[in-house]
């Protein structure tokens, strides 16, 4: 029965995973800057550009570091540790990726607190996630 909605389940996946990382993005923003002077828009009017703008695009890029990863194929992870080997191993690459467009654009008004804040909050919200769709199951 699973084996007829397969492709809707991997895409239902890959969408919750996006707006997870869009809402942890945002929501690792509005952690980091709550209590500076220009509040949670003062940093992004300093870059130019708006937040959600910029949370589609971690969470395309979530996404799809994910999918390159192999961690949409729904093959049978026997064991827990095999699959937070796989997050991190994304999470590396996105953080690379992350850093080096930061790095080539020049945006260097991004607080490193954040990038922290934001790097360790969304594979441990993801890892979250799967775990609980494993125990469902």
């Amino acid at each position: 029965m699973i084996r007829r909605y397969l492709m809707t389940l991997r895409v239902g996946l890959m969408v919750a995973d996006g707006v997870v990382a869009a809402g942890v993005f945002l929501g690792a923003a509005i952690v980091r800057f709550q209590d500076d002077g220009g509040g949670v828009r003062g940093i992004w009017r300093a870059l130019h550009i708006e937040p959600w703008l910029l949370a589609v695009i971690f969470a395309v890029l979530w996404v799809g570091v994910l999918w390159v990863s192999g961690l949409y194929q729904l093959r049978a992870r026997w064991r827990v540790w095999t699959e937070i080997r796989d997050l991190a191993r994304a999470t590396v690459l996105v953080v690379a990726i992350s850093l080096s467009a930061l790095f080539l654009l020049n945006f260097t008004a991004i607080s490193r607190l954040y990038l922290v804040y934001l790097f360790i909050a969304v594979p441990t919200v993801t890892l979250a996630g799967r775990l609980l769709l494993r125990a469902a199951f």
